[in-house]
């Protein structure tokens, strides 16, 4: 079996040919991982059995499976996917549509999926492993074939601090909807619970440790008015991520804008409803009023944050500062975070995200916010 090694960083694809470079060369620190990639020629059926073993190496040594992902649309100059080729050749990789290896299935059932075989290799590199230069290898044991990569491992006395005392912090958004649907469980199952609890241990393993928690439901009359909102399934959440290391959790999204260059934002569970009318804002304080209660009741004083609009633009700020008020009035003390697409909100949050192009297009701006001591987070 032929294969080359590739570096984490390097696209690969179905039909990439084959190269000379047949031995991986590793840095790292302690207390880190360090990956790389395989691409073999070797074609397979399904259901071909697969062992992993290493030789030589200092700590754990784990393989996944690659396997491609369709891409449909090629990614645009600013925000999102274009159809127009000839504007972003020069800097895509390949024309649209294509496949490339970016899913990282575990071989925990010791099997393999049909296609070409090609692997994602990790090792973890323990905070008690001595300084220096290791040489060793990983063996991939396929049916009867084996395949043996040579790996040199330099490691250095450097070490990435335990994710409870680090400075760095991530998010990763998880949408709770789409991951019920997609795995085909039902929301607040068992099944349901289980399946959260695999993606909590890979979001902090990817040292992820804030995360966006379910906003609370809207509980309805028989004749469709809110009349209260339901926080169990937040609450589940909450409670299950901190338990798994978190550092803050943080409420889910309640209203959005309909037009991004309209005056008004408007409920998301009511969408007709603007959240400067005198319903919104009898929905809002209530939802608000009882996003606290379950703040207050699990706990979560020093570890809470909350969400309000995906995005704020210039236009609807006055809108934003409505809501952010009535926010504040019921939540005492609270953190208000949120991704904005404006600089003229100040006072009404306390974490800027800004994407790094909108960053940059106003720069002078959030920097002067900055210096007020705004803290601002990039994405």
């Amino acid at each position: 079996m032929k294969y080359q090694i590739f570096s984490e960083n390097e696209w690969i694809y179905p039909d990439t040919a084959l190269g000379e470079k047949v031995k991986a060369d590793l840095h790292s620190a302690r207390n880190a991982d360090v990956c790389f990639q395989v691409l073999t020629d070797k074609m397979l059926s399904g259901g071909e059995s697969i062992s992993v073993s290493a030789e030589g190496l200092s700590g754990e040594v784990i393989v996944y499976q690659l396997l491609p992902a369709y891409v449909e649309q090629n990614s645009d100059a600013t925000i999102f996917t274009t159809l127009d080729y000839e504007s972003v050749k020069h800097f895509v990789t390949r024309k649209a549509p294509f496949e490339v290896y970016d899913i990282t299935r575990p071989l925990e059932d010791g099997t393999l999926w049909a296609g070409r075989a090609a692997f994602y290799v990790r090792l973890n590199v323990d905070k008690s492993v001595a300084s220096g230069l290791y040489e060793g290898s990983v063996v991939l044991q396929i049916d009867e074939e084996k395949l043996q990569l040579p790996v040199s491992l330099k490691v250095y006395e450097a070490q990435v601090p335990e994710l409870s005392d680090s400075a760095f912090h991530m998010v990763n958004w998880i949408y709770y909807p789409w991951l019920a649907e997609m795995h085909g469980v039902e929301v607040g199952s068992d099944e349901y619970r289980k399946l959260l609890c695999a993606y909590f241990e890979n979001q902090i393993e990817m040292r992820n440790d804030y995360l966006m928690i379910p906003a609370g439901d809207p509980v309805r009359d028989e004749e469709g008015r809110v009349v209260d909102f339901d926080f169990s399934h937040a609450a589940m959440v909450g409670n299950l991520a901190l338990q798994y290391g978190f550092k803050y959790v943080m409420g889910g999204f309640t209203a959005r804008w309909l037009q991004w260059d309209r005056d008004d934002i408007y409920l998301l569970w009511d969408k007709e409803v603007s959240v400067t009318s005198m319903e919104g804002y009898r929905q809002m304080k209530l939802y608000f009023t009882k996003a606290w209660e379950c703040v207050v009741e699990n706990n979560w004083q020093e570890h809470y944050m909350q969400c309000l609009v995906d995005e704020p633009q210039q236009r609807n700020a006055l809108s934003y500062r409505a809501m952010s008020g009535i926010c504040r009035k019921c939540m005492p003390g609270v953190i208000i975070n949120d991704p904005v697409e404006t600089h003229n909100i100040q006072g009404a949050l306390d974490v800027w995200v800004v994407k790094q192009a909108t960053y940059e297009k106003d720069i002078a701006e959030y920097q002067n916010l900055q210096k007020l001591g705004e803290e601002v987070w990039i994405y």
